[in-house]
This record gives structure tokens, sequence and C-alpha cells, in this order.
């Protein structure tokens, strides 16, 4: 179960509690397909397995979603990738902004099974879909990293229009599964923008901006690291 505060273009504020039924984290979704098979090829250069068909679709287990300040991880060699995050409630599909947060070490066997390694991180506070559907494209998605040294550094930013919208994600998730249409309580992660998130890093921040309307969703998680085993 999570608890998401539905922010109206009309001032309106309500909370949903809504119970996660389903959850779907996409990959490789970037919309301009040269882009992403370069993408693949120099991940491929770098050991990571090229997936079966563009764009993946990951299915996680339901207690990987949180909204929790701060998570538990085993090693320091995992990383946070800043996505736009969907949610079916009761009213319909709310939009906020998510972390696919994976393991680079296990993604050098099998890229799914580093996702479901780590939880996926979604921002409380999120906007009816149909509210802003007409200037989703203008929606700007960052991830900052904060060191344990102090310092920070925004690692990624780009416009959601660079991913595929959500009713492709919506179609693609209907045409590969049995679904005829997604269940109350979905999760769907976007796949991400462009960069190169570092590994083992304390915290991180999330954000997803509305320059149309003016304002912005985020959220703020600390890594917990958590030792193979004790000695």
């Amino acid at each position: 179960m999570v608890e998401i505060e539905v922010q109206r273009l009309d001032g309106r504020t309500s909370v949903e509690h809504v119970e996660i039924s389903a959850v779907f984290n996409f990959g490789y979704a970037g919309r301009d397909r040269t882009t992403v098979l370069e993408h693949i090829a120099e991940l491929a250069a770098r050991g990571i397995p090229a997936p079966v068909v563009v764009p993946t679709l990951y299915p996680l287990p339901i207690d990987r979603v949180t909204m929790t300040s701060e998570i538990v991880v085993f090693g320091d060699q995992t990383y946070a990738e800043v996505e736009y995050a969907l949610v079916l409630t009761a009213k319909g599909w709310v939009i906020g902004v998510g972390s696919d947060h994976s393991d680079a070490v296990i993604e050098q066997t099998s890229v799914s099974r580093a996702k479901r390694h780590c939880p996926d991180v979604l921002s409380r506070v999120m906007w009816p879909l149909d509210e802003v559907s007409g200037h989703l494209d203008d929606m700007v998605l960052t991830l900052t990293a904060y060191r344990a040294d102090g310092e920070s550094s925004e690692v990624q930013r780009g416009s959601c229009g660079m991913l595929l919208a959500p009713s492709s994600l919506i179609a693609i998730l209907a045409s590969r599964s049995s679904m005829s249409a997604p269940p109350l309580g979905t999760v769907i992660l976007s796949g991400t923008i462009g960069g190169e998130p570092p590994v083992g890093v304390e915290a991180w921040h999330i954000a997803l901006d509305d320059p149309v309307i003016g304002r912005t969703i985020s959220a703020e998680y600390r890594v917990v690291v958590q030792p193979d085993e004790l000695t």
C-alpha cells in the first residue's frame, strides 16, 4: 500500500491510498531508435547483455516499490536512474518521478535481476496524467548525486519528450502481457534518459519539473549499504 498526494491544477489536493498490484520497469524506451541502439552497443562493449527486444519490459515484485527516504542495498555498486512514474489509482493514472535503482555488478549478468535486486523509489506527490499529457514532452527529469564528502552534481537531465509517451508504454504492456488492461494499482516506470549516474553514491535527488505550469515534483533518498557478511 502506498499513499499518494495528488495535486490538481485547480489547487485541490487529495490523498489516494493505492494497493500495489503489479510493477513494470521499462528500459531502452527512448523515442530515437538510433540513439537507443547506439547505447545498447556501448553497454554491450562494457559486458552488459543486449536486450532481446526494444524497449525492454521487466516485471518486478510488488514489494520493490517504496516512497521511503532510505533504502537498504547489498554491496556498494548500486546507482539511481531518474524516470517518470505512472500509477493507476481508482481515479485514473497519475504521474510522478521515480528512481529505478539498480546493481551495476549484477547487471553484468542480468539487467532484469539487477533491477529486481533494488527497490523502485517513487515520489509521494503526483499529478493527474490527463492534466499534463498535453505538455508532458516539455517536462524535465533530473537526477542529482550527493556524495559522502558533501559534494553534489547533476548527472542526468532531459525532457520526457525523449522517452516513449505513457500511452505507448501502456499499449506495449498490454500487447506483451495477458492483461487486456492494467489492473488498479499498476506501477510503470518509463525507462531513463541519457547520462552516466555514478555507482556507490550515498544519496540521490530525483525531480520532475513542469516549466509550463511552473511546479516541480521531487524526492530524495539515502542509500544504506549492508555488507555481504559480517567477519
